[in-house]
Order: structure tokens, then sequence, then C-alpha cells
């Protein structure tokens, strides 16, 4: 259940999680300062179950408008990549393919992956015209580079690369 400063129940702000997995309707998250313990997923909670043991992986739940806006400033800033899943809890093929896009994030760790539930952040879901989950953006100097919409992990795949790739080429 979350406090009335914004905190969960363990005390640490949703902004402080980081997605690791997502299956069966759970959220596994743990925060990038410490292992965290396990707890169920109730409704205060958004459905966040923290999972201790996990490395941290290169991907960020975003829960405010001032979360992404600060992400795409930093990435712009530093001339980085950005991955963005446009994804929800309910979707099954958000579930399926949550371990490819970790994986993808853990092997390209100068990029940033970004998640965003559909539901919790509906303002910004509808100013880039999701129409389907999961869907992801790849945006280059901030804006949209390329786009995939469905769970197709070999697309998944070979997009993220395509743009890691091209960004290579364009710094040599």
């Amino acid at each position: 259940m979350a406090t009335p400063e914004g905190k969960d129940t363990l005390g640490k702000k949703k902004e402080d999680f980081i997605i690791v997995l997502q299956s069966f309707g759970w959220l596994n998250v743990f925060t990038a300062n410490e292992p965290a313990v396990i707890a169920n997923p109730s409704p205060g909670c958004n459905g966040t179950l923290l999972v201790q043991g996990l490395r941290l992986l290169n991907v960020h739940l975003l829960t405010t408008m001032e979360k992404w806006n600060e992400k795409i400033s930093e990435a712009t800033r530093d001339g980085k990549i950005v991955v963005v899943n446009f994804s929800a809890l309910w979707c099954a093929p958000c579930k399926t393919i949550a371990q490819a896009y970790c994986e993808l994030a853990d092997k390209y760790s100068s990029v940033i992956f970004l998640t965003v539930d559909v539901d919790e952040l509906a303002e910004l879901s509808t100013s880039w015209e999701i129409k389907a989950t999961p869907t992801f953006f790849f945006l280059k100097d901030g804006r949209p580079a390329d786009k995939l919409v469905g769970g197709n992990k070999a697309e998944l795949q070979r997009k993220t690369a395509a743009i890691v790739n091209l960004d290579s080429r364009s710094r040599n």
C-alpha cells in the first residue's frame, strides 16, 4: 500500500525501481542501490513484486512524466539511443517479450531501455499514439527512428541491433 509521500510499504519510491522481468502478471523489480526483499503484489503497490538476488539490468520503469522527460533529456544530452517499451501488466505478449527485452538491455549497456505502463502513464501513451501493447520505439536524438508493434522477439532483437549499429557507424 502506498503512503501519502508516494512510497510503497517497503519505503522505496516507485521511481527507484528498475524493471527486471514481467511474468504471470507479476512485475518483478528490485532497487538499484540494494538487494530487495520479496513482497507480494497488491493494488497499493501497483502490482510490484520485489525480487532478491537478481542482478541489475539497464531497464528503467517510468511512472511519472517528470521521469520520462528526465530520461529523454539525459539520453539526448549524452547522445544515447533509447528503446521504449510501452506495455501493460495485463498484456500477455508483454509478459512473453519481457525477458528478451531485459536480455537486450543487458547486452547493449550503452543504450537506455525504458518501460512505460500504458495504464499508469496514459497521457504519455496517448501522445505517442499507442494503439497496441507491446509497442517499442527506438529513439535517436530524442526523436523516433524506428517502431515495432507486437511481441516479435526476433524483430525486437533485429531492430535493436540495427539502431545500435547505425549509431556506431555514425560516430566513426
